[in-house]
C-alpha cells in the first residue's frame, strides 16, 4: 500500500470513529437517515472527496 493510500485510510478511520452513528447500531443517531447522510458528507468534505 502506498503511503498516500495509507494516510488516506488512517484519516478515513479517524473521521468515521468520531461519528458513531455511522457504524454503531446502539447510537441514537444510527437510524436517523438525515444525520447519517450529513455525517458522510462531512467525512467526504474533510477528506477532500466532495
Amino acid at each position: 500500500m502506498s503511503s498516500l493510500m495509507k494516510d488516506f485510510s488512517e484519516r478515513l478511520i479517524v473521521e468515521v470513529q468520531v461519528r458513531p452513528c455511522l457504524y454503531n447500531p446502539r447510537d441514537p443517531g444510527y437510524k436517523d437517515c438525515a444525520r447519517v447522510e450529513r455525517d458522510w458528507q462531512d467525512v467526504a468534505k474533510n477528506l477532500g472527496c466532495s
